[in-house]
């Protein structure tokens, strides 16, 4: 990856470019810059204070943002789809119909976030409240029918892999439906068992819905994501 220097890029973006991938960009202060309409895909930014700026309808897939600062940044319509956003500061950012597939988002503040319902993958994958039915698969492609209960806690974060603290086991099955089954063993877990009619808890659930692989039972809304696992 290239390095560029705060004053190549301002350079560049008076002759009006529009893409800059696979570039480094450190220790620079763009408060209040326009960057609407640019593309920055696989770029990585080390210090960099994004306070103010316009990112609508940018690009910033797979981009590595760590710990900048983005508060009352605009990201209207704009793909952050696996950028990397631990620790970044997101106070009052502006996140209507960005795309959010996959960008990570651990330890960052995001109090007084405004989005909608065209912001994808922000809002909880699951139902929030009430009983909802389930899947997971097991060891030997085995699909785990489960009852999420009213009362269980449950967290998603910017995929559609959902997580919650207890389960009830329904029905354990093959991939086409043809042989059904009385237990099935955890692809993750080695040691744990799924068995049929009992109830599951996970002592060890995170309440934190934006650590993905951490403490809780997985699982999918449909039995199709849940053989693509």
């Amino acid at each position: 990856m290239k390095r560029i220097s705060y004053e190549e890029f301002s350079e560049r973006l008076k002759h009006g470019e529009k893409i800059f991938n696979d570039l480094i960009f450190e220790d620079m202060d763009l408060n209040k810059f326009n960057l609407s309409n640019l593309d920055f895909s696989s770029s990585n930014f080390i210090n960099v204070d994004f306070s103010n700026v316009d990112f609508t309808n940018s690009i910033l897939e797979d981009c590595l943002l760590d710990d900048c600062n983005m508060e009352n940044a605009i990201f209207v319509n704009s793909n952050l789809k696996k950028a990397s956003m631990r620790r970044v500061n997101l106070q009052y950012a502006n996140i209507k119909g960005a795309k959010l597939y996959a960008a990570v988002l651990e330890g960052a503040n995001l109090e007084n976030m405004i989005f909608d319902e065209k912001t994808e993958y922000f809002s909880l994958y699951c139902p929030e409240k009430g009983a909802f039915i389930a899947y997971k698969k097991g060891l030997n492609n085995r699909i785990i029918k489960l009852l999420i209960p009213g009362d269980a806690k449950r967290v998603s974060s910017t995929r559609n892999c959902c997580r919650c603290d207890k389960v009830k086991v329904l029905e354990i099955k093959n991939f086409d439906g043809t042989s059904f089954y009385e237990e099935a063993w955890s692809t993750v877990a080695e040691d744990f068992c799924y068995k049929l009619g009992e109830w599951v808890y996970a002592g060890n659930f995170n309440e934190d819905r934006w650590y993905d692989s951490t403490g809780g039972i997985h699982f999918w809304m449909t039995e199709e994501e849940a053989q693509k696992y």
